[in-house]
């Protein structure tokens, strides 16, 4: 095999890795701007602001792809700790198996 060929491959290779990095910097960064605008919107003098669950929900799926020392570099509005531990309740109900269906015959009324 080509010495140079295999020097390119690596190359597009980590190029790559380091565009897929820098993208989930860039779309949790455009999830937050996205949530503090719908902040602006309804503000009522708050200092801090108050996130939907809708919106713990879109940063949390976001700040899991970057991982807790990317969080800590880029300062996020919200702390990483909290971000990912919105992540694991999300997580939590998704897995919870309260809500699903009953196996096996349904009781017979009286």
């Amino acid at each position: 095999m080509n010495p140079g060929l295999l020097l390119q491959f690596w190359v597009v290779t980590i190029a790559g890795r380091i565009n897929a990095y820098q993208h989930a910097i860039i779309t949790y960064k455009d999830e937050e701007i996205r949530c503090l605008r719908e902040q602006l919107k309804k503000s009522t003098g708050n200092d801090q602001p108050r996130f939907t669950n809708q919106q713990r929900i879109r940063l949390a799926t976001k700040a899991k792809k970057l991982g807790r020392a990317t969080l800590c570099r880029i300062n996020p509005l919200v702390t990483p700790d909290t971000l990912l531990r919105w992540h694991r309740k999300l997580i939590a109900r998704k897995y919870d198996s309260s809500r699903a269906p009953r196996i096996g015959r349904p009781p017979i009324s009286e």
